[in-house]
């Protein structure tokens, strides 16, 4: 196993540990820190991926505004959860049967991509050689700048005149 593997078993334990304590946990102060973790530890493995972007705007957007405003008012807020949590167990049965039906759905729809025997070429345009950057976002850019600007520039552009 190399090092990258190795990481991301690492990222993804902590992040399924996170998860588990997000909807575990009796203060909501504390399932909303364990969320913050989640995020962090999700946007490790995108950094595993080599999607910068995705990983810089997961922690900006999600912990640095969702989750502080989040906080926020679940701190202000002081709510009482025990009268939140009296018909957790009379309803139990049925979203355990939903919980499983979507993993069932879930599963049958990805057993398809994860089909070992074929190998499927990279085609198109997002397809990274030796010669081009190795970076998701750096071969996003390239293919925004280049092959699409032309129709974004002209969607971009207003189709009104100023007012003067």
């Amino acid at each position: 196993m190399d090092v990258k593997t190795g990481l991301f078993y690492l990222f993804a334990a902590v992040l399924l540990f996170a998860a588990f304590r997000v909807i575990t946990s009796r203060n909501p102060v504390y399932a909303a820190l364990y969320l913050v973790l989640a995020f962090f530890q999700a946007s490790a493995i995108w950094l595993l991926l080599r999607a910068e972007f995705l990983a810089i705007s997961l922690v900006l957007v999600y912990v640095g505004a969702v989750m502080v405003l989040f906080l926020f008012v679940v701190m202000m807020l002081d709510i009482n959860v025990d009268s939140l949590r009296e018909g957790f167990w009379k309803h139990f049965p049925l979203a355990a049967g939903v919980g499983a039906l979507i993993a069932l759905e879930m599963a049958a729809v990805l057993m398809g991509g994860f089909r070992l025997g074929e190998a499927r070429p990279t085609t198109g345009a997002w397809r990274l050689t030796a010669r081009t950057p190795s970076s998701w976002a750096s071969c996003c850019i390239r293919n925004i700048c280049i092959r699409w600007k032309l129709p974004l520039s002209s969607c971009s552009w207003p189709s009104w005149p100023p007012l003067r």
